[in-house]
């Protein structure tokens, strides 16, 4: 069931489960390229389109390797492909939904399907990101440098197309990173009483980096104000 307009594009690779480096219990999903031949095991690059195959040779590589555990596609510049990633959303035996991946699923209203394992969904949309933010917590998205795995796993209720949602996907992105300019995180400095007299606080103001600007205002002159 995977969409045709994905496997129109030459950017597919095939991958495996392996250790992760940082953590050999983890297992992490190594990118191949479906070009080696015999013994060989070259592994596939998103930056290095000469790793990458069509669809075809991607599956065809995959299913003569069984040493290979699926295929996944490439996002890049050269298309305008955005993947999204849910991750710990999905019960794999119910198949019950979070609510906030849900929501999301119901926002983007396109081709999604279940992760390889059965955990996640991902979201395959057509659209543009912002410059900034890809990542924050279980929520992921890309629009290029990145492989994803594909599973034609299609979660049932949504469309069997990639649909073009561009506002959807600014939208959702929105929601998770509601201010990409400000850092909202830190505390927020607590007001300090004090107990000058306002003789004082006028003296401090004038004598401020700022002063001229507050003693003009104070003296009402409010030239190069709006109102």
């Amino acid at each position: 069931l995977i969409p045709a307009d994905l496997r129109a594009i030459p950017q597919w690779v095939c991958w495996r489960y392996e250790p992760s480096p940082g953590d050999p219990e983890k297992l992490t999903k190594v990118p191949y390229s479906a070009h080696a031949r015999g013994m060989t095991r070259q592994k596939a690059e998103s930056d290095n389109p000469k790793t990458w195959a069509t669809f075809r040779e991607a599956l065809e590589y995959h299913l003569d390797n069984d040493w290979t555990d699926g295929v996944g596609m490439v996002v890049c510049d050269k298309d305008d492909f955005v993947g999204i990633d849910l991750d710990h959303c999905r019960d794999a035996a119910t198949g019950e939904i979070a609510p906030w991946a849900q929501k999301v699923v119901d926002t983007v209203n396109s081709y999604t399907e279940v992760t390889p394992a059965n955990e996640g969904l991902r979201i395959f949309a057509r659209g543009t990101l912002p410059p900034k933010h890809r990542k924050k917590g279980d929520f992921e998205i890309y629009e290029d440098g990145r492989y994803l795995t594909v599973t034609g796993r299609h979660l049932e209720g949504t469309p069997l197309a990639v649909e073009d949602r561009e506002l959807e996907i600014r939208r959702v992105h929105k929601d998770v990173w509601p201010d990409p300019g400000r850092d909202t995180s830190g505390p927020r400095p607590t007001p300090q009483p004090t107990n000058l007299a306002d003789g004082e606080l006028l003296e401090k103001a004038s004598d401020a980096a700022n002063g001229p600007k507050f003693s003009a205002l104070w003296s009402g002159n409010t030239n190069g104000y709006k109102s």
